[in-house]
């Protein structure tokens, strides 16, 4: 019979550890969350064995459309120079292994900068942090605090475009199928925004290379609540104990999302 029950550890203060922090998790984030509740195992799997898994090509394009906006917005290039070094940079990142699918979607991301670029033009130049040393654009930093009874972790994110005249944050997604709903994975990075910027609107801004599509639904108290319960439910499993107990007790997904192109990892860590 599996004994899971230990003395807890305590700080050098003699104060017991919550699960976070016996595991130097300082801190969450919506990607992180949400690959909690898709895929324990792949959390497992980055997060306290150091694993990280394979950018894939859709997110590298994600990034590129991303990065050449801002060089339209608030580095002055022409929407031509921005394509060309994003088309550039996608084709090499895809030169060795792109399959059919990846150099098609290559193809499509003129349109994307193009149709994200009309949707934000109107809002003007949007608002960014910078860097410290260059001066150089950077994300805004956003924060909020998830606290019960047990623990208390900082929750951080990065916000893509903020336009603060208009009173609006807009994070970019790029898609290859239009959703006809924000996913429940999207609804719980737009609470933290709601919650960190309380009176700004928070829309996500899908685009795929055909068409455009800004979401921003309310109700994001409610999904604050599920956050909170996501997150009470984390820090009790990692309180079980070490990460070799964790990793030979939860539920492996095979066929999840996050292990692809890393399926060695996972056979390696799990034995599955």
């Amino acid at each position: 019979m599996l004994n899971i029950v230990e003395e807890p550890i305590t700080s050098m203060l003699g104060e017991p550890l919550n699960g976070f922090e016996r595991h130097g998790i300082g801190h969450s984030s919506p990607s992180a969350m949400n690959m909690w509740a898709d895929a324990p195992c792949a959390w497992i799997s980055q997060y306290l064995y150091g694993n990280k898994g394979k950018f894939s090509a859709a997110a590298k394009a994600g990034v590129l459309v991303e990065e050449a906006l801002v060089n339209i917005l608030a580095r002055g290039w022409t929407y031509e120079q921005a394509v060309i070094a994003a088309s550039d940079a996608y084709n090499r990142f895809i030169a060795i292994g792109g399959t059919d699918t990846d150099r098609n979607r290559g193809e499509g991301l003129a349109d994307m900068i193009g149709l994200a670029l009309t949707e934000l033009t109107p809002f003007g130049t949007p608002e960014f942090d910078r860097d410290g040393i260059t001066g150089d654009v950077k994300q805004k930093k956003v924060e909020v605090t998830c606290k019960t009874n047990t623990f208390s972790i900082p929750i951080i994110g990065f916000i893509d475009f903020h336009f603060p005249k208009f009173g609006k944050i807009v994070d970019l997604k790029t898609t290859a199928k239009m959703p006809s709903s924000m996913s429940p994975a999207h609804l719980r990075q737009q609470a933290v925004y709601r919650q960190a910027f309380g009176n700004q609107e928070v829309c996500f801004l899908y685009v795929t290379p055909k068409k455009s599509q800004m979401f921003s639904p309310e109700g994001h108290k409610e999904t604050l609540a599920d956050i909170k319960t996501i997150l009470t439910r984390q820090e009790k499993f990692l309180n079980l104990g070490d990460r070799e107990l964790l990793r030979s007790i939860v539920p492996v997904s095979t066929d999840s999302f996050y292990w692809s192109g890393s399926e060695a990892v996972r056979r390696n860590l799990y034995g599955i």
